[in-house]
């Protein structure tokens, strides 16, 4: 399995990282941990954030501390953030999470034939959820909004 993604990755279809990753508060958005394949293997807390090694870098450099849309950013006070805040930072990232690794298989006719159906289910399956997010609170986050196992490069 990994290296036929790892082959996709190499046809620009799923964006390698370099096994770095950013735990974050699903609910707040605020920023719970940085992990590495190297330190932790694949034993990496969901709901994370594929980042590069550049990325990394440069979150430790700005001190960011919340994911917004898919983005390490520094927020230097702790906000008080409305219902409606936390609701749409919640979405951000899931939307983020469907346009970068969902997306490049569900919208690619050649990578889409590649996939088993029951891959294919597990794709449509995430990606309906994440589309219906408007009927969906942070408190209702569950495992269903998780991105399916063998959709990471590891």
């Amino acid at each position: 399995m990994f290296d036929d993604i790892m082959k996709l990755a190499s046809q620009g279809g799923v964006e390698a990282s370099d096994g770095k990753y950013a735990h974050y508060d699903p609910d707040t958005g605020q920023l719970l941990g940085y992990y590495t394949n190297d330190v932790h293997g694949t034993n990496i807390p969901e709901p994370h954030l594929r980042i590069t090694n550049e990325q990394w870098q440069h979150a430790l450099q700005t001190n960011a501390n919340y994911v917004v849309n898919g983005e390490l950013v520094t927020i230097s006070e702790t906000p008080t953030l409305t219902p409606e805040e936390r609701d749409a930072i919640w979405r951000g990232n899931c939307i983020h999470a469907l346009m970068t690794y969902v997306d490049p298989y569900a919208g690619n006719v050649l990578r889409w034939s590649d996939l088993s159906e029951e891959r294919r289910s597990e794709i449509k399956e995430y990606r309906n959820h994440v589309l219906n997010l408007h009927r969906h609170t942070p408190k209702d986050y569950d495992e269903s909004l998780l991105l399916p196992e063998w959709v990471d490069v590891e």
